[in-house]
């Protein structure tokens, strides 16, 4: 990775709180210019303020040529105040030193052009980034934002920085960035930054802590676009007020609402502080998986912590780093809800999606209700699942049509499952739906019907258990013995070395009650 380094420009008096009467511990919403500094600096990003400049008897405006010149993007925050004018000095010499200051900067011709506009030095940084050529991100703050404890609302200051900007679209540099928190300004900043600076050097930026189980589909992802736009504008409408929202995806099983949240958050990973997913099935599962995200958070935690402890602190990390996105998983019991329930209010500062069967929430939780898939983005998903995987036959649209919205119900965890069987085999759609109606037989005389759930007369459970069984018929016999081992353990990822354990082909051998050398 490339090394990168950020210059923030910032008025000290409205964007940054004084260290000496506000220690790190009890700084304020106020203190922009730290909260940003903390969370852009890493092993391979530096990030410079002014505060930094080294004193030698050089003057203001000539060390900010040195740091400017030497740096990647500037950060310029733009409020109210001006901070200090640039002596008449200082200017002088900026002008002898960069002849071609006035060809790049037209309104700043003379000394006397910028005595009479009476530039501040905050506002020389925003000027000099231009003329350097550097990625210049303007960042206007919105005017109920918080600012730091020596900010001043000055008229006179006010209308030079609302000409300042004006200026800087003279220069078709424009505040691409409006903020009204500290969060959303990191969160801004970063995705700008990612997009601006060449590949090499945005690699070494931080990344957001991010846990989901698995990759978005891409361009698979079919007839949800709707449900996801519906999901942001709730958290838009909460963001307006101040707030986050929590909200529940509920639906029967295989509805896809798991990969539908996964998908949200892929899509829009970039809007959050952080991205998470964990396990809600139980009170057990829940507490665990909060524990586990001190790893996502690179804590300097012992795996010998008891595990209340690492819980405790993974809560009090989404405590004091808000505007993440925190996924509920798997929440269909009554008992996974009062657990998950009685975390709501620690969980204010981000946003909460929770996914389950379950439809009984407090207020404040709004409900989501997931259906199944339309008939015809069904059997487009069908048709581009199996795309050059499937035997092609003239008949495979209508076959689709009957197999997504007939045998498989239009249900994503069918179609995904179908899917994947159709490719491996490479079968047609034709083939698939006779060996899927053999078993269908089966399944229906050994189902239970009184467990069975329903959803608009499809028998939801019969579709997804039909699927199974007829991916399940075509295993090895080691296969489904590894299969059947594996549906005892908890569904996070399994480590490798277990197959490779000695025991494991033992009990392989007592299982299938033949000599197992592999395991597929």
């Amino acid at each position: 990775m490339s090394q990168v380094t950020l210059f923030i420009s910032a008025v000290s008096n409205e964007f940054a709180e004084d260290p000496r009467r506000a220690p790190e511990r009890v700084r304020g919403p106020g203190d922009y210019r730290t909260y940003l500094r903390d969370k852009l600096t890493g092993p391979d990003v530096s990030v410079k303020v002014q505060e930094d400049f080294i004193a030698g008897g050089v003057l203001t405006l000539d060390k900010l040529v040195l740091y400017l010149q030497e740096c990647d993007a500037v950060i310029h925050l733009v409020g109210d105040m001006t901070g200090a004018v640039a002596s008449d000095i200082a200017v002088e010499s900026l002008f002898e030193s960069e002849p071609q200051l006035s060809r790049k900067i037209p309104f700043l011709a003379t000394p006397a052009s910028a005595a009479t506009l009476a530039v501040s030095y905050t506002q020389w940084e925003g000027y000099l980034a231009h003329h350097y050529g550097k990625r210049l991100l303007v960042c206007a703050a919105e005017p109920n934002a918080p600012r730091a404890g020596r900010h001043e609302l000055v008229e006179h200051q006010r209308r030079s920085q609302d000409a300042h900007l004006a200026r800087l679209k003279e220069l078709e540099r424009y505040p691409e960035i409006v903020f009204a928190s500290r969060e959303e300004l990191v969160i801004e900043v970063l995705r700008t930054l990612r997009t601006v600076l060449p590949p090499a050097k945005s690699e070494s930026l931080p990344a957001a802590p991010l846990r989901l189980p698995y990759a978005s589909l891409g361009e698979l992802f079919i007839g949800r676009d709707d449900f996801l736009e519906g999901i942001r504008a709730s958290v838009a409408r909460a963001k307006r007020v101040g707030a986050w929202p929590k909200q529940v995806v509920h639906g029967l099983g295989g509805m896809g609402k798991t990969r539908l949240v996964v998908e949200y958050a892929w899509r829009y990973r970039d809007e959050y502080t952080a991205v998470l997913l964990v396990n809600g099935e139980s009170r057990e599962a829940l507490d665990r998986d909060l524990a586990s995200l001190t790893g996502v958070f690179h804590l300097d935690v012992d795996a010998s912590t008891p595990e209340p402890q690492r819980t405790q602190l993974a809560l009090d990390w989404l405590k004091n780093h808000p505007g993440w996105l925190l996924v509920v998983d798997n929440v269909d019991s009554e008992d996974a809800r009062g657990a998950v329930a009685g975390r709501l209010p620690d969980w204010s500062n981000g946003h909460v999606l929770i996914t389950g069967r379950v439809t009984r929430w407090p207020r404040d939780v709004e409900p989501l209700d997931l259906r199944v898939l339309s008939a015809p983005d069904a059997t487009r998903f069908l048709l581009e699942a199996t795309e050059g995987g499937r035997s092609v036959r003239d008949d495979d649209q209508e076959q689709a049509e009957m197999l997504a919205n007939g045998e498989l119900g239009a249900l994503c965890l069918a179609l995904e499952q179908a899917s994947a069987y159709i490719n491996k085999l490479e079968l047609s759609l034709a083939e698939y739906r006779k060996r899927w109606a053999t078993n269908a037989k089966d399944v229906r005389s050994r189902a239970d019907k009184s467990l069975m759930r329903y959803h608009e007369e499809k028998e939801v459970s019969l579709s997804v258990a039909t699927t199974w069984q007829t991916t399940v018929d075509d295993l090895s016999v080691g296969a489904k013995a590894v299969l059947r081992m594996f549906a005892w353990l908890s569904p996070d990822g399994i480590p490798l070395a277990m197959l490779e354990h000695p025991s494991m082909a033992e009990q392989l051998d007592a299982l299938t009650g033949e000599k197992n050398t592999d395991v597929e």
